[in-house]
């Protein structure tokens, strides 16, 4: 690959900022740093915006898209929340960075730490034309039209479709989230489906669960939030044997 080079004018809004850098001479997206003055703690479920130190002009004809790092996600499960974000070209402001923690364990951001990545893309803007035929095409139907299942099902370290005979013979369950600690998936055909998890799926859960409880329990009590977190109530020690003895 051989990038089109672009000028971009870009100014640090404090004297820690780092101006964003690409890894190799052929990387797509360049490296957006954590302009914090220390650690920031991401609880697992929880949601932080991190600071750049970075404003940026964009060309009026492109757009700035915030991605997630690919090792971040892979090994951390760090994510960038609202992913891809945009930046517009009229946007003047600090860029901000969106990260979630989709992972059952806290995640720990240092300062300088590289957070996301972004992309410099070509945008258009559409010129509607109100018509009352927009024509046909081949394809018939919307979401899940194209033979993509709505549930799958892990087999043999493979994912798969579930059968007709599997869906006619799921439980139903006509209240969503939690029944007696079984997470529920709802399909496309409006089945409430028990899924078996992991166990560390399951924490997962468990974690996002005991968030939502502290929450509404701080909430009550007129607490900051900040001061009830998951691993509070469950120890990552004690939800590494709980990994341990499920594995048995």
């Amino acid at each position: 690959m051989n990038p089109i080079p672009v000028p971009v004018r870009i100014k640090r809004l404090t004297e820690t900022a780092i101006i964003p850098t690409y890894g190799t001479p052929g990387s797509a997206g360049m490296d957006f740093h954590a302009d914090i003055q220390e650690p920031v703690i991401i609880a697992p479920g929880e949601t932080v915006t991190f600071p750049t130190g970075i404003a940026m002009a964009i060309p009026a004809h492109l757009a700035l898209f915030i991605c997630p790092r690919s090792g971040l996600s892979a090994k951390s499960k760090i994510t960038v929340h609202n992913g891809p974000g945009v930046i517009d070209a009229d946007y003047r402001k600090g860029i901000g960075i969106i990260l979630h923690n989709t992972h059952y364990q806290q995640f720990v951001v240092n300062p300088g730490d590289r957070i996301a990545q972004g992309v410099i893309l070509p945008v258009f803007q559409a010129i509607f034309d109100e018509v009352e035929d927009l024509g046909t095409t081949d394809r018939d139907g919307g979401f899940g039209s194209t033979g993509v299942s709505a549930i799958t099902v892990i087999e043999g370290g493979k994912i798969r479709p579930w059968t007709e005979e599997e869906k006619a013979s799921a439980p139903r369950f006509h209240s969503g989230g939690f029944v007696t600690g079984a997470p529920i998936v709802r399909t496309l055909e409006h089945h409430e489906v028990p899924v078996r998890l992991s166990p560390i799926a399951e924490l997962g859960f468990r974690a996002m669960r005991q968030d939502a409880f502290d929450r509404a329990r701080a909430e009550q009590a007129s607490l900051p939030v900040t001061l009830t977190k998951w691993l509070d109530a469950e120890p990552e020690e004690a939800a590494a044997g709980l990994v341990k003895e499920r594995a048995h």
